[in-house]
């Protein structure tokens, strides 16, 4: 029995089996088998911080997961010890990214998914340019990764934080849910707001900010249910999204509201 599960992803070497955030575990699911497993850390909160063998390493709440397209690298979103964890599912060890400590990250995207071949035309690896982590305070930060499996397989060469304030008066944006469409756009979902907003890829700006679901304006004047256009629909404390090819559907966990919620992105706000 899952305790407080936070994160899912799917195993993309497995049809059929994901990993499962769950409190300060990762647990491993397999639908086919009907089997579920604790692969790393302890179902139990606890204040611990440990690299190493994966049977061995210790997390402090799983808030996110993120698997590489080609299933090599797991990368975790350890929100309470501030890091981002990478797990090389074969060498079965884990590492944190050296990008200095963020506050509280939540959830993780992919902005640019590169396949390319080696010299000899028949290992195939992708490559995830930029790891992007939403934070406390309305922050993301991008990290430039290297996961084609040379070197030590993860590097971090750069990131950046990016704090959003919108112009509207509703303040800071606290970002949440994160997805990023094959064109670049990007979309959060913001608690503080009860919102949904589009980012254009020239334009990650607050003064950019397209709302696509919600009213927007402050908490207790915006949350609720109500499907409709944006500034009609309502939505309580959106959390996590995902985007449905092709780009144009966005599935939201609104929270409160017990719903899965599907947003329509325009066309005309994508070209």
């Amino acid at each position: 029995m899952l305790e407080y599960p936070m994160s899912i992803c799917m195993n993309p070497r497995r049809p059929g089996s994901y990993f499962i955030g769950d409190r300060s575990s990762i647990r491993y699911v397999d639908t086919v088998r009907n089997t579920v497993s604790v692969i790393a850390g302890s179902a139990h909160p606890s204040r611990n911080f440990k690299d190493g063998p994966l049977v061995s390493a210790s997390f402090y709440g799983v808030m996110g997961l993120l698997c590489t397209r080609d299933g090599r690298h797991l990368f975790v979103t350890d929100h309470h010890n501030g890091r981002i964890r990478s797990i090389d599912i074969e060498s079965q060890k884990v590492t944190t990214l050296d990008g200095g400590q963020i506050e509280y990250p939540r959830k993780m995207a992919f902005d640019v998914c590169l396949r390319a071949a080696l010299d000899d035309g028949v290992r195939e690896f992708v490559l995830e340019s930029r790891l992007c982590v939403t934070a406390d305070h309305g922050i993301i930060r991008r990290y430039a990764i290297d996961t084609t499996g040379s070197g030590d397989g993860v590097s971090v060469s750069y990131w950046n934080d990016l704090p959003f304030n919108l112009s509207d008066g509703s303040g800071w944006l606290d970002v949440w849910g994160i997805a990023i469409t094959s064109r670049g756009h990007l979309i959060v979902s913001c608690q503080q707001t009860h919102s949904i907003y589009l980012f254009s890829p020239t334009g990650l700006t607050a003064a950019h900010a397209q709302r696509i679901g919600g009213c927007g304006g402050h908490v207790r004047h915006s949350e609720g249910f109500a499907d409709g256009a944006a500034g009609e629909s309502r939505f309580d404390w959106p959390a996590d999204l995902v985007l449905v090819e092709p780009d144009r559907c966005v599935y939201v966990c609104d929270r409160r509201n017990r719903r899965i919620r599907c947003v329509t992105i325009a066309q005309s706000l994508l070209d």
